[in-house]
Order: C-alpha cells, then structure tokens, then sequence
C-alpha cells in the first residue's frame, strides 16, 4: 500500500467522487501513519521504522517471540541486551609483583607459579589468557578465589616449553589489562567453562507519548481541503482510493511526524537509573516520560572523528574500518549516514564518484519486516537516498530534516549499521509503540472539540465550545531502539 498522489484541491478528479476522511483512515487504522511518512522522506527514523513497518509493540505476542532479546518491562518501557565484538578484557586488581611477596623483577620464570588478583571473576582453572601489554600467556592453575567485590585472586604458571622465560611482572601491574584465549582441556576432563568473550550490558528504553493540537476559526475551517491518493496492489486487484483532509489537519499531521522523529533522533530521557522520572507536569503533577533518541542512545559507544575545514575521505575511512572491526566483517556491511545539509554539501564537494572511484547503486534498498508479506525482505528507499559501493560494503547517504536544524553551521554525521538479522526479521533499528484494549495501535490518535461554526458539525447540530474555533489534537506514542549501538560512529565539523 503507498500514496500515489498528494494535493491541495481534486483538480484532476472527478467533482462528484467521494473523498473519505483521512483521519478516520488513522483513528481506524493507526499504523497507516507509515503511510503519511512516504510524504515527508526528510524525516529519516520515521521513514526506516514506520514506513517499511519495522515496529515492535511492546504487548504484541508476535513481535516478543520473533525478537526474545526484548524484555518489555510495560507498555511503555523495554529493554534488551547490547552484545558487542569489543573483545572482553580483565583489569589488574593489584600489582602482581606486590602480590607474590619476594618476588624481584626479572627473577621468576615460567618455573614458577604466579598469584593474580584480577578486577572480577573471570578466570577459571584450565583457561589461558594473554597480557596485552607483553603478550605472555598464563593457564590458570586454581579455581578463583574471591577476595572481595572488586578483587579475586587465580594462581597461574606462564606458558614456556623452555622453563627459562621471564616473566615480565612490569606489564602485570594494576589496571593493566589481559584477555581470554582458548580453554585446553587433558584427554581425561570433567569439567569446562562457557565464557562471554564481548561486552553485555543491558540497554533501557522508554516510549514518549506526543501530543500536539492547532486551533483554527470556523471562517479558516472553510479554506480548501488537502487530498491523498492511496494505492492498494496485491499483485492481482488494484484499488485506489481517495482522502481528504483539512489544511489544518495538514499542517498539524505534518507537526506530528516533525516532532516523532524529531525525538527518536535527538531527545535525552529524563527517567533515572531507578526508572522514574524526574519532570512532571506543572499543573497535573503527573510524570512526563521521555526515552532517549538514536543519538544519545550512540554517543556512549560510537567512534568519533572531527574534521576541520574539508571532510577528508581519511577520515571518512576510519570510521568505516572501525565498525567493520566491530562487527569482525569487513565486506557485506551496510550503513547508512545520517547527516545534516551542510555535511551533504562537503560530501559533494569531496567527489565520491570522481577522486575516489566510489560506484554508485542505483537502487538501495533495506529491510522492511512488512516486505513479503510480512515475513520480511529488502524495500527500496527511494531517489531521497544515495548509496555507493566501496571496499564491498554499501554505504547510504540521506540529509535528515531535524539534524540539518540542529547543526545548521557545522557539518555533522552520525553513521549507523543497518544490517538485519534477516534468519529472525529483526531490522536494525525499530519504533517501539503498543495495543490499546482493542487490539488497535497507540502509534497515533486524533480527536477534536468542534466550536461554533465548525463545518464537522451540521446546522443545529451540538458542539463542545461556545468560541467559532475548534481545536484538533493529535496523541502518539513513539520510543527507538538500536539495537547494536556500538556499530555507530559520528563525524563531526570543529
């Protein structure tokens, strides 16, 4: 289903054809709010979320079983696991040669049995691990032994088929780090250990609930209706139907869908470590919930590089090869610079296609969970998008709306993975909304107080005002979730 045509008057339709009421269409069906977004393409996250149906509702049993690393906490709050290939390392708790009393620089060898105190139980007898700095290898002889929270002690024996290697206890002092590297086993064992190699850390977000109004005289009530043509092909039957909507409504649907993708992009949550908010409402002292956007959400984790006058291909270099390092795949990634105008402008200016031999695709494309009926497939992006191919990963350009407001001197980018898990049909990046009791998205609602005049009401009829004004109110319900946020990076102007 898409729009095939927008206008402001039925200049090509038949007079007598009858136009159904837009946002009835959205009171019935509130995901059709995607529809809306095709429109506005500027508004990126809305664009990759709810046009291409990639949408997680928190009390949807369908969305908990394709994707189980969500936990929904309630229907306006969730969270899930963040999995990074940042290799895991454990950190000295204490200097190991104030640890082995007696001990002088350079005096022990792989002879010697050596005590550790490591930062957190980790280790476990059997496991070998490897010290950053000197590259040494110790097994572990003993299980751990917890000293305290932060403290527990292994005993391990350097790994020398020499015996005569010393052991470099300079690159074993405190806060120093090591790492896991294989768990050997004698042909006779009893016992092994699983071990988490990446970083886990849990991630929670929190569902914002918009609501935006306009009111209008019954005179302005008056002005021309604003019209969209909505197309419905499954392949064999065609159907088109036609939408009208008040300028009005125009104007504050197109509010909407600024300020929801305005916050999943920019907002800073307000909700504490313990889950509570710390804004309330002045008159209502009810609690204001607002979740982090995408890029609070990133600045934690991403890379970052700054350029001065010129964006540099350098540059632009790096950050790519540190996601690939991230994610441990150097071809077949995809990832999608978000960017305001004036980094767009420097792009061009650096010549992608000409100084750098970057191939251009014709038609990128990403995952849409509704693709294929619903079982999810690639959907491709539009002429709004620009994709090129380099070093065998695609990279695609878009100018967000909000981003080109928010830096509007500086160039700024923020670069996103946007590979998907296509075995489970999990995108990326998701909107998180939820069901009312009626099985109907809280993605969007709109309601109205007609006054005197209003042209909704017919003559005699009861309205909600003695004003000749009415007042239209549109509420929605939008959180993002990234799920990978450590594969981003920004790239910013000083």
């Amino acid at each position: 289903m898409r729009i095939t045509a927008s206008y402001a008057s039925p200049a090509n339709e038949n007079i007598t054809l009858t136009a159904g009421n837009f946002f009835q269409l959205l009171y019935d069906r509130p995901h059709y709010l995607g529809l809306v977004g095709q429109l506005h393409p500027e508004h990126t996250l809305s664009y990759i979320t709810q046009v291409l149906g990639n949408v997680f509702y928190t009390n949807g049993e369908g969305d908990r079983k394709k994707n189980p690393n969500v936990t929904v906490i309630d229907n306006l709050s969730f969270s899930w696991d963040i999995r990074s290939n940042e290799i895991k390392r454990i950190s000295f708790a204490e200097s190991a040669l104030d640890t082995n009393t007696g001990a002088s620089e350079g005096s022990w060898t792989s002879a010697n049995e050596v005590n550790f105190m490591m930062s957190e139980s980790y280790y476990q007898r059997g496991d070998v691990f490897e010290v950053d700095k000197s590259h040494q290898q110790f097994r572990v002889i003993s299980k751990p032994e917890i000293i305290s929270s932060k403290c527990v002690r292994i005993c391990a024996k350097l790994i020398d088929p020499t015996g005569k290697q010393k052991i470099n206890f300079a690159a074993c002092s405190k806060g120093m780090t090591t790492r896991w590297l294989y768990s050997p086993a004698p042909e006779v064992h009893y016992e092994g250990y699983s071990k988490f190699t990446s970083n886990i850390e849990r991630y929670k977000g929190y569902i914002t609930r918009h609501r935006y109004e306009i009111s209008v005289s019954s005179e302005y009530q008056m002005k021309e209706d604003y019209f969209m043509k909505i197309s419905k092909e499954d392949g064999v039957h065609h159907d088109e139907k036609l939408y009208a909507l008040d300028e009005y409504q125009n104007i504050l649907l197109e509010t909407t869908l600024s300020g929801i993708n305005s916050a999943n992009l920019l907002a800073k949550t307000n909700v504490d470590a313990n889950g509570h908010a710390t804004d309330f409402d002045e008159v209502t002292k009810q609690p204001i919930i607002i979740g982090d956007g995408v890029v609070p959400t990133c600045q934690k984790y991403a890379c970052k590089a700054v350029y001065t006058d010129h964006v540099t291909w350098s540059g632009m270099q790096r950050i790519v090869h540190s996601l690939n390092d991230k994610r441990n795949s150097y071809i077949g990634n995809q990832y999608l610079f978000l960017c305001n105008s004036k980094f767009w402008q420097d792009i061009n200016e650096l010549g992608l296609k000409t100084a750098y031999a970057w191939k251009e695709c014709a038609e990128p494309a990403i995952w849409s969970k509704k693709a294929n009926g619903n079982t999810g497939g690639f959907t491709k992006l539009g002429a709004t998008f620009s994709a090129f191919e380099i070093e065998g990963n695609e990279i695609i350009f878009k100018v967000d709306s909000a981003l080109s407001i928010e830096y509007p001197d500086k160039g700024f980018a923020m670069m996103l993975d946007i590979k998907p898990d296509a075995l489970k049909n999990r995108p990326a990046i998701e909107c998180f909304s939820f069901y009312d009791g009626q099985g109907k998205s809280k993605e969007f609602y709109s309601n109205f107080l007609p006054g005197v005049g209003s042209k909704s009401v017919p003559n005699g009829g009861a309205v909600a005002s003695p004003l000749a004004a009415s007042t239209y109110i549109n509420v929605a319900y939008s959180g993002i979730g990234v799920y990978m946020p450590f594969l981003s990076g920004f790239i910013m102007q000083a």
